[in-house]
């Protein structure tokens, strides 16, 4: 403790304010364990997040948390923070009949969009024999990470929520 005081580190508490609606305690926190207090709550948010798609029948494509980070007097500190998660829902939220998504957004037509899916299924398929036929564990892990985001990227794809030359590319990578 009095090495604190003879360096003079300023460690200043930090007071934070939730979203209207948005639910935790906005408990302060000092400059020094402001991460861990920031990183905690939206990881609360996250966790709250996927709990609700997978009960209304949704999938997790990508969760991301970002933290706002400051100098606050001798730390850096975090001052805000942001959880981004994206939920896919097949048949739509309330349960009606899901519309697939034709790449209007990303101004491609329709043939080109079922060509890339089409090279998407045809290359899991692929990753999925190799999965079956291999005994490595190395390999199936790779394997198995390849397989995760080639599906994430059809799910993307199918929501419009990603350009379709990014898809191309994956596809020539992975087919």
């Amino acid at each position: 403790m009095n090495l604190i005081r003879e360096l003079n580190l300023d460690n200043p508490i930090l007071y934070y304010k939730l979203d209207p609606g948005e639910m935790g305690i906005a408990t302060p926190s000092s400059a020094m364990l402001s991460i861990s207090r920031v990183a905690g709550h939206e990881t609360g948010n996250a966790v709250r997040a996927r709990a609700d798609a997978i009960a209304n029948g949704g999938y997790v494509i990508y969760s991301v948390i970002t933290l706002d980070m400051r100098k606050r007097g001798a730390f850096l500190a975090a001052v805000a923070g942001k959880t981004t998660v994206e939920i896919y829902y097949p048949h739509g939220k309330n349960g009606e009949k899901g519309v697939k998504p034709t790449g209007e957004g990303n101004k491609t037509s329709t043939s080109a969009f079922q060509s890339v899916e089409m090279k998407l299924k045809n290359a899991l398929r692929t990753l999925k024999n190799m999965l079956k036929s291999t005994k490595d564990l190395a390999i199936k892990e790779e394997i198995q990470k390849r397989i995760s985001q080639i599906e994430n990227a059809l799910n993307m794809l199918k929501m419009g929520k990603i350009p379709l030359e990014n898809v191309e590319s994956l596809v020539n990578v992975y087919a």
